[in-house]
């Protein structure tokens, strides 16, 4: 959020934004903020600060997600925001009892796809931004 805030601050833009930070097939652990980590980490932290930097974008940027070829260990999913409400409850539900930290990294990832075209959808027509994950 502070990283962010400087752009406001400084009254900066963002042509290029890429999202390369993750963490992969890590054992069952809650955030202070409640979530699972990996979701935190490999999702929710990307959503997070391409939302906080949206209005920074400048006409014709680009924002990149790298996501992995695991995306294919999850169910088939939509290609649609409905999807992204339905892993908010993910998120919270997991319990060491049912935690597959594959399958965590993989709904992370197979999130990130979703929600890296249902941005694209948005800030094509709105601001000629692009999104794409790799």
């Amino acid at each position: 959020v502070a990283f962010a805030k400087t752009f406001e601050t400084n009254d900066e833009t963002v042509d290029l934004l890429i999202h390369n930070a993750g963490c992969m097939a890590l054992p069952f652990t809650k955030t202070a903020d409640g979530d699972e980590q990996q979701q935190q980490v490999n999702y929710l932290s990307v959503v997070l600060l391409t939302e906080l930097l949206k209005p920074r974008l400048n006409a014709g940027g680009r924002v990149v997600a790298v996501s992995s070829s695991a995306h294919k260990m999850g169910a088939t999913l939509p290609d649609d925001a409905k999807f992204l409400d339905a892993l908010q409850q993910y998120v919270a539900a997991p319990s060491v009892e049912t935690y597959d930290k594959w399958m965590a990294y993989a709904v992370a990832k197979s999130a990130v796809i979703v929600y890296m075209n249902a941005l694209d959808t948005e800030l094509k027509e709105a601001k000629g931004v692009r999104c794409f994950s790799v």
